[in-house]
């Protein structure tokens, strides 16, 4: 049969067999394609392959047919039985079965392209020599003989996808791997034979007293679920890297814990120490993998998404768990690229972020936006996981996307910057403080020198409602800086303390809800609308996945130098609580973090305070708990909740005012 390829026809003929000289069968194979328009222009492949080398192409091949769902049913190995392998009747039927799998194959492009069918026809790969010879020393030092290996009978061009698979898990044994499942055929081939020489008896023998071991059972063939585990295991974890990317977090949850207990069985019985000690390692790797997706987004996970965009490289998707209609699917927020035109840029508030404003509006209102660049197509998968609606963090309004860029539009905080606000009013009631000074020493003067000019009644009373109206703001905002060595320590009064404290705590968690980590929260991140609500600035989940590597989104330098990243990596939930100490430690002692830490975080064994500076207990005791350089010594957001600062606070009646706000 000669399949039809888009204008191409492939054929296949196995039309001769040798007996090689170690004792096992070898097929002529013959490749030939062309295409139907020009069929002079012919290629034509010869290779000789062992029908171990059939049922080796069979298995890797059924699982890539497995893994892509393809369509239809690919042929089975027939009389596998090495007692019968080389009766005619046998041979016979093993060449029809060849070139049925072969015709079944190009069927189907992902097969027929995949670097194992490419590597079966390869005349690197033909049995040599020389590689039989080492097949024949490995097979000798199994039976106590002397080995010597010469580094230069393996040619190392001849790989495949299981050789590809089996280095990455196991980068220090693959000689090993390889010495032992050809033994494996090679006594196989020697039993069938049924030489009754005394030194095929030897081996025979003491291939048979090892039995246990998984590759040396003379009796197994080479698809043994045992003797497989290490490519099964790889297979299992590269399709939970696939599902991870395509934000199927429950597959490839499932995927990675089978992966591991596979590995876990396999190594159970594995007498080779290298293998079993990276076995171990690779299987604590995918395993804490394994607990990071539970944790992060199926426990307790109220994330619903809806996929916008899907490409080989690149998943953005859209939270739709707080729409309650269908209207608000969540693809209402996508507008056509063209529609940017419709925004002026005003002013760039920071990197990739800008304030913008709609002129076709007619208030001309104005807004944030800001950019997310794509992946290259050379680049690693990357997800964008876009949350809505969450309490005091600002809106996502409307997204525009081309082909390199999203732009995200955001509902702008009226109030700017917490941190500005501050300062500003600080620093003007530190001016005012000043002034009310200056006023009582003018008064004092007047009052002694009877001499004084008359200055008029309006200006003194013009004066005297100044001052009041100052002390006055002085004493409604309580906004009083102090000084320490000619440092201004900034002061925010208490119930504002409080306020922006409890709206925080409700905004990192509902993100976690999200599953979403902030990783690199800090001051100038928090916001305040008009009526000094906290607000803060738009977080989204930006991850990447290159091989088996799970890859955070760059994180920001100005918060990694000032300590309000959690010291471990990689970074968890648990390390947004590090990041909540960081602020609360700068809103209670009126200065930055760093200014008390200024040499490397671990370098302190507890929390740093200025001299002089009285800090109540109870605060203390908090910024303390959640300081832990150990993730798992932090508290969390219940226990957060419980601590005795925030007693006595309706979180509920918090949370409902955070939606109000938006």
């Amino acid at each position: 049969m000669a399949p039809d390829l888009g204008g191409w026809i492939h054929s296949f003929a196995v039309t001769d067999t040798q007996t090689h000289k170690a004792g096992f069968t070898l097929y002529k194979i013959t490749s030939i394609v062309f295409p139907r328009a020009v069929p002079q222009a012919l290629t034509t492949l010869v290779v000789w392959r062992r029908f171990h080398d059939i049922k080796k192409l069979h298995r890797e091949l059924k699982r890539r047919h497995k893994s892509l769902g393809l369509s239809g049913y690919m042929p089975e190995p027939i009389d596998c039985s090495f007692f019968k392998r080389f009766d005619q009747d046998v041979i016979r039927k093993r060449k029809a079965y060849i070139v049925s799998l072969l015709d079944f194959v190009a069927q189907h492009p992902a097969l027929y392209k995949s670097h194992s069918f490419a590597q079966f026809f390869s005349s690197e790969a033909t049995p040599s020599n020389k590689i039989q010879k080492l097949v024949q020393k490995a097979a000798r030092s199994f039976v106590g003989r002397s080995l010597e290996i010469e580094t230069d009978t393996v040619d190392s061009s001849v790989k495949s996808r299981e050789d590809i698979i089996i280095a990455e898990i196991f980068p220090n044994d693959k000689d090993e791997y390889e010495k032992a499942e050809d033994v494996e055929e090679e006594g196989d081939a020697i039993v069938d034979n049924g030489k009754s020489s005394d030194n095929d008896n030897s081996l025979n023998t003491s291939l048979t007293t090892k039995c246990n071991l998984r590759f040396l059972t003379p009796m197994a063939s080479v698809e043994s679920e045992d003797s497989d585990y290490i490519y099964d295991a790889a297979l299992e974890f590269s399709s939970a890297v696939q599902a991870e990317a395509n934000l199927d977090y429950n597959d490839a949850y499932t995927r990675y814990k089978s992966g591991v207990d596979i590995l876990l069985k396999g190594c159970k019985d594995d007498l080779n120490d290298d293998r079993v000690y990276i076995a171990r390692a690779k299987i604590s790797k995918y395993l804490a993998r394994a607990e990071d997706i539970h944790e992060r987004f199926l426990k307790n996970s109220q994330r619903s998404i809806a996929s916008i965009v899907s490409t080989s490289n690149f998943q953005l998707a859209l939270d739709v768990s707080c729409n309650t209609n269908s209207e608000s699917s969540g693809f209402y927020l996508e507008r056509p690229w063209h529609h940017m035109a419709k925004y002026k840029v005003n002013a760039l508030l920071g990197n990739k972020v800008l304030l913008v404003s709609c002129i076709t509006e007619p208030l001309k209102p104005q807004y944030v936006m800001k950019g997310i660049e794509k992946p290259s197509s050379n680049s690693p998968t990357q997800t964008v996981f876009l949350p809505q609606h969450i309490p005091y963090m600002v809106d996502l309004l409307a997204f525009f996307q081309s082909d390199q860029k999203i732009f995200l539009l955001l509902k702008l905080a009226l109030g700017g910057k917490l941190i500005d606000y501050v300062h500003s009013k600080n620093l003007s009631n530190e001016k005012a403080q000043k002034f009310n000074e200056e006023e009582d020493k003018s008064s004092d003067i007047c009052k002694i020198s009877k001499d004084a000019p008359d200055l008029g009644p309006d200006l003194v009373e013009s004066s005297k409602q100044l001052i009041e109206s100052v002390s006055n703001t002085i004493n409604e905002s309580e906004f009083i800086p102090r000084r320490m060595n000619g440092i201004l320590l900034y002061s925010i009064p208490q119930h504002f303390l409080k306020k922006w404290s409890q709206q925080l705590l409700v905004a990192i968690h509902a993100l976690h809800e999200k599953s979403v980590i902030l990783c690199d929260l800090h001051m100038d991140n928090l916001l305040l609308d008009e009526n000094s609500q906290l607000l803060l600035s738009y977080f989204y989940q930006n991850e990447g996945l290159s091989s088996d590597s799970f890859i955070h989104k760059a994180l920001n330098p100005k918060a990694l130098d000032n300590h309000f990243v959690a010291p471990e990596r990689p970074l968890t939930l648990r390390s947004d609580w590090w990041s909540y100490g960081v602020i609360l430690y700068e809103l209670f002692v009126g200065l930055p973090f760093k200014a008390a830490h200024p040499g490397q975080i671990d370098l302190y064994g507890f929390v740093q305070y200025p001299e002089n500076i009285e800090i109540p207990k109870v605060k203390r005791n908090l910024l303390e708990r959640l300081l832990q350089q150990e993730p798992e010594e932090r508290l969390d957001y219940e226990r957060i909740k419980q601590h005795e600062y925030f007693a006595d606070t309706s979180w509920e009646e918090i949370k409902q005012q955070g939606f109000n706000t938006q």
